[in-house]
């Protein structure tokens, strides 16, 4: 589903998401089992932003990344 940035603005911040990060989707699908609609959020990081390492804490560059669920 398309977003306005006016949502997109408010659950950045209703997250805690810095500038690193991109809130690239919002959208409601059933859920396989219950049949209940559920907010799905995707969340992107910006290529080349500067992310703390979470073992040190340590700002670094990433490079790729992976799709979790």
């Amino acid at each position: 589903m398309m977003t306005d940035s006016s949502t997109i603005a408010l659950f950045s911040l209703a997250l805690g998401l810095n500038e690193s990060w991109i809130l690239t989707d919002l959208r409601f699908e059933p859920d396989k089992r219950s049949g209940m609609q559920e907010l799905l959020i995707d969340i992107g990081f910006k290529p080349k932003g500067t992310h703390p390492c979470p073992m040190c804490g340590k700002p670094g560059v990433v490079d790729e990344g992976e799709e979790r669920i």
